[in-house]
């Protein structure tokens, strides 16, 4: 399936002005996860990134001594992570992960995957949120934590 969040960040200079944007939103999204771990029964020890888009949330994850993963359909995303985290304690690095077509024996790879804000609005319909819903259940082990966010 063809949709703009697909292609969009690749076009050129897209991702390094993502990577620039006001923090002042990303504080906001962060505190909310941050109360979402802390109500957790059990500190999780790894996460799952995705997508990790230039590695935000996964900077905060490894502040907290979570060993994180990136992942993201986005080769210009995944290089903005890369270059970010790279060579950071406990960051297991970037993977290439298309959400809307997971295999169904996919393997579980953390105990927590955190679903990067503002991620379901751009897909195309119910149906595509739906089989990216289901593709992240297969990919934790435990916990998945998601938010959405409507301009409305």
């Amino acid at each position: 399936m063809s949709y703009a969040a697909r292609t969009k960040y690749d076009e050129p200079g897209r991702a390094a002005r993502y990577r620039g944007r006001s923090p002042r939103r990303d504080e906001e999204e962060w505190a909310l996860l941050a109360r979402c771990l802390d109500a957790l029964d059990a500190t999780p020890h790894e996460a799952l990134d995705v997508p990790c888009g230039t590695g935000r949330v996964a900077e905060r994850l490894l502040e907290r001594g979570l060993a994180v993963r990136g992942a993201d359909l986005s080769p210009a995303m995944r290089a903005e992570t890369e270059v970010r985290l790279g060579g950071r304690e406990g960051f297991l690095g970037v993977i290439a992960l298309d959400l809307d077509e997971v295999a169904p024996g996919a393997e579980a790879h953390a105990a927590v995957v955190v679903l990067c804000f503002r991620f379901l609005p751009h897909l195309p319909g119910e149906a595509a949120r739906a089989r990216v819903l289901k593709s992240l259940r297969r990919l934790t082990r435990r916990v998945l934590l998601l938010s959405v966010h409507l301009p409305v």
